[in-house]
Formats: structure tokens, C-alpha cells, sequence
């Protein structure tokens, strides 16, 4: 367990990253030689390593993992697990979050700038909202992956990538201590804000580092992550200092339709 050992993680250190953007390796199950969770330490919350947890722990075999919007929130609230230590229950787990940007009211418009809350580049550097943590998975995409391209480069123009997974010319090229990022076929995230019939709910194209809505009946992953720590943390924590494209090293341990493919 992670309480019971030292888990050393070497990361790789690029220019550009801020240097506070770390992930803290947590245990769910006991076993210590993997961690199941991340602890996202700007965001206070944990993200499940897992980003297709759904499919690989067989509760949605369907689709590559993918479900609808009320599937995808009525899985993740009733998503628990044992904490190793305790024996206390761990749940409250739910979708990632998006507020919006100027902390009043969404801008619904959609801007490859990152000035509104739908669209490409939000939270990435050299944007006007650069580094923001209003949208939970363009953080992790922009700050903690430590991504500066999107489908859509802040002016408009097509950057050059892909949201085409696994090609060498793919948007998403950093997926960090996570596994399994995409692995759906689609990479698109439901978050937890729906805006009702007309608009939809929000969604996050981790295959593209873009922010949309569809109908809640689209078909999408879901990726579980929870409010604050779900572990106190430990005397030598597993720390992911990710300053850029990080993927790790070392362990020691004890023993909207365009994106459909």
C-alpha cells in the first residue's frame, strides 16, 4: 500500500510546464505494486487512472466502453471502493467538471482562442485563459499533459494534428501515469454539466484537446475522478512533476461528429 512504502517516480522535466503541476500516485486496492488513482494536486481532486474503468472493469462492456450521458452519470455515482487502510468506503466519485471561465455565466459560443467555454486551446499557454482551472479536463489536457496543440490552432487555423488516436500525427501525444486514454476508439469525455434539451451536455475530446456538447444520448467514455484526496497522503509520496510531455520512468516499489471515427 502506498501508506507502507515509498513509490519513487522519475519524471521527465521539460521547459514551459509550471512546476507545481503534479499528480500523487493513490492506492484503492491494496496492492503496491500499481496506483489507481491520481491526485491532482492544483485541481484538488483525484483522477481514477483508469480513463476506460468502465469497460476494463467489465460494468459496460458495450461499445468500447462508451455510453450515454445518463449511463455515464448513474455509473460513476455509483462507482466505490475500499480504501486499503481504513476499510472505509470511497465514493462520491463523479464526472469532471467544467464552471465557466469568467466565474459568472458559460459563453456558449465556440472559439479555437480559448475565450469561451466551448471550443479549442482553454487553459493552454499563451491564451488569454491560460492555465485556468474552471475546465477540469482541458486542465489535464493543456496543463498537467503539458499539450500546446489542439485541432485548432488559437487563430482558427488547423494545427497540423489529428484527432485521430495512435498515429504519429495525433493530437494527443502525452497520457502521463493514465492508462487506457481513448481506448474507447473515440477519446471523447462526458463532463457533468448537462444544459438541457436544446444544447446538450458538455463533452471533452482528450483526442483533440476540444470542448463541445452533444445530445446526451451520444455515446461517449466516462472518466471517474473525485473531490479532493481519497488518501491522506503518505511520508514519500509519488509525485508526478509534469513539466511538458512527461511519461514515467522509474518505480520502486516493494512487491461535435467529426470525432467520431
Amino acid at each position: 500500500m502506498l501508506s507502507r512504502r515509498t513509490l519513487v517516480l522519475a519524471a521527465i522535466l521539460l521547459p514551459g510546464m509550471a512546476a507545481n503541476a503534479a499528480l500523487e500516485a493513490r492506492d484503492l486496492d491494496g496492492e503496491a505494486s500499481t496506483a489507481e488513482a491520481w491526485y491532482d494536486t492544483l485541481l484538488d481532486i483525484t483522477w481514477l487512472a483508469d480513463a476506460n474503468h468502465a469497460h476494463t472493469s467489465g460494468a459496460h462492456l458495450a461499445d468500447g466502453g462508451r455510453m450515454t450521458w445518463a449511463q455515464a452519470s448513474g455509473w460513476v455515482a455509483g462507482l466505490s471502493f475500499t480504501h486499503p487502510d481504513t476499510g472505509q468506503a470511497i465514493d462520491g466519485w463523479r464526472l469532471p467538471q467544467s464552471q465557466p471561465l469568467d466565474g459568472v455565466a458559460f459563453n456558449l459560443a465556440y472559439r479555437p482562442d480559448g475565450s469561451s467555454d466551448f471550443g479549442w486551446n482553454i487553459a493552454n499557454a499563451g491564451t488569454v485563459n491560460a492555465g485556468s482551472t474552471a475546465h477540469e479536463l482541458a486542465h489535464l489536457y493543456y496543463v498537467t499533459l503539458g499539450h500546446t496543440q489542439a485541432y485548432l490552432s488559437p487563430d482558427g487555423a488547423p494545427s497540423g494534428c489529428t484527432h485521430r488516436l495512435g498515429r504519429p500525427d495525433s493530437c494527443l501525444q502525452h497520457t502521463g501515469p493514465f492508462v487506457n486514454v481513448g481506448a474507447d476508439g473515440l477519446g471523447v469525455y462526458w463532463q457533468a454539466h448537462d444544459f438541457g434539451p436544446l444544447l446538450g451536455a458538455a463533452v471533452f475530446a482528450m483526442a483533440d484537446g476540444g470542448e463541445g456538447r452533444d445530445v446526451p444520448a451520444s455515446l461517449y467514455a466516462a472518466w471517474a475522478v473525485h473531490p479532493g484526496d481519497v488518501a491522506a497522503p503518505v511520508p514519500e509520496p509519488g509525485t508526478w512533476a509534469l513539466w511538458g510531455a512527461g511519461l514515467v520512468a522509474l518505480a520502486r516499489v516493494r512487491r461535435p461528429s467529426r470525432w467520431r471515427s
